[in-house]
């Protein structure tokens, strides 16, 4: 009601309802009729979405978009099914007036800096993306040819025959290896993986067993304070102390690769991973590491 009185007041003679709304459809309609079918859409949706719909005027402006839309569309619809209907007619040119065509545009001279594109556009030299320059792969040494012969060999004693990710990942260590890049981490799953350097290992760790054998008053005392012997202990006991026993031997080697690893591998540059491999069989067990 308020926009009503507003209306009238801003047209100083309109007195009734009708004739407010008569005058407001006329003022909507001129200011609509201006306005694209894109547009009209767009101003229908704003006052839609807005509370301006539940208004006097928003209600006539709906009113005026809608009947100014819809013969609109419907007339587009009406012209894109007239074009589906009637049939495009194209004159049939001959090949040879195509390159008769084709090598008179070619001859028309381009500006300077510019090409003539193979459909006859004309572009610039700037525009062109260049290719990149192809990788050059450098030629394989000696050594690494060596390298890869000596892996083929070794994957396939040991599997009957050979793939070409174990080739790739031996190549790979023995590459770090001879550079001096072989990680800690790369170096103790390859000692446990090969069965030389796994014996080395087992045997140190019977003889850490041995060594606590000697001395079982304090294992046992690390699981109960009663003075007993291990066949006193009961079953949870038992094996807490066997997981007790159990850690501190993979501790200790553990530690005793790692000072191995220190002193013979961290940065030395070797030939391969045969030659770690008879370096840990050699030296292994003369390494002295901190407990």
């Amino acid at each position: 009601m308020l926009s009503f009185y507003i209306v009238c007041i801003n047209i100083n003679m309109a007195k009734t309802k009708a004739e407010v709304a008569k005058m407001v459809r006329a003022q909507k309609i001129k200011q609509f009729s201006k306005l694209t079918l894109e547009q009209r859409k767009i101003k229908n949706g704003e006052i839609m979405r807005s509370a301006r719909r539940n208004t006097a005027v928003g209600k006539i402006e709906l009113s005026v978009l809608k009947k100014l839309i819809l013969p609109e569309q419907k007339a587009n619809k009406a012209r894109t099914e007239l074009k589906k209907t009637v049939p495009t007619t194209k004159k049939k040119v001959s090949r040879a007036e195509l390159d008769k065509a084709r090598v008179a545009l070619q001859k028309k001279p381009v500006p300077k800096g510019s090409h003539r594109m193979p459909d006859g556009s004309i572009m610039k030299d700037t525009a062109m993306k260049k290719k990149p320059a192809p990788k050059k792969t450098p030629a394989p040494t000696i050594d690494s040819l060596q390298a890869v012969m000596g892996v083929m060999t070794d994957v396939a004693k040991d599997k009957g025959k050979s793939t070409k990710g174990e080739i790739d990942s031996k190549v790979a260590m023995d590459k770090k290896a001879r550079t001096g890049k072989l990680t800690f981490k790369i170096f103790e799953g390859e000692m446990f993986d090969e069965e030389d350097t796994m014996k080395v290992i087992y045997d140190f760790e019977d003889e850490m067993r041995d060594s606590q054998s000697y001395d079982m008053d304090y294992w046992v005392s690390r699981v109960t304070k009663r003075n007993v012997t291990w066949e006193d202990l009961n079953v949870n006991q038992s094996e807490r102390l066997q997981g007790i026993m159990d850690r501190d031997i993979t501790k200790q080697t553990r530690n005793k690769m790692k000072a191995f690893y220190d002193k013979f591998i961290k940065g030395k540059k070797l030939k391969n991973m045969k030659e770690v491999e008879k370096l840990f069989v050699k030296e292994y067990y003369e390494v002295t590491y901190d407990d």
